[in-house]
């Protein structure tokens, strides 16, 4: 479009810088026109969604969604994170007995 209107102003071609221009103006109006669509889709989507979560849920399924909640923090604690903090523990009392530095993570400063 900015070509277009460049040819117009220099008045060469300018079939070529009408047609430009008009191009331009057809590649924004359908931009224009889908990004409208998309947002109203996606408002009348979280409108849809919103209402389902208020109303579906019940008391029983909530509580089943925090119990699982606490079950898998629990199991996060007991298989993720003691495993790795135990293992550093175990590093770091070897290197100590062997006179070496213990290794550093590269997030220690």
């Amino acid at each position: 479009m900015v070509i277009g209107f460049t040819l117009l102003t220099l008045g060469a071609r300018l079939y070529l810088g009408n047609g430009l221009i008009t191009a331009g103006l057809v590649a924004a109006a359908v931009a224009g026109g889908g990004a409208i669509g998309d947002l109203g889709y996606l408002i009348v989507a979280a409108v849809r969604n919103r209402a389902a979560d208020l109303s579906d849920v019940s008391q029983d399924a909530a509580s089943d969604v925090t119990r699982a909640r606490e079950e898998w923090e629990l199991a996060l604690l007991e298989r993720g994170v003691l495993p790795f903090l135990l293992g550093r523990l175990e590093e770091s009392s070897a290197a100590e007995r062997e006179g070496r530095p213990a290794r550093r993570s590269a997030r220690d400063p």
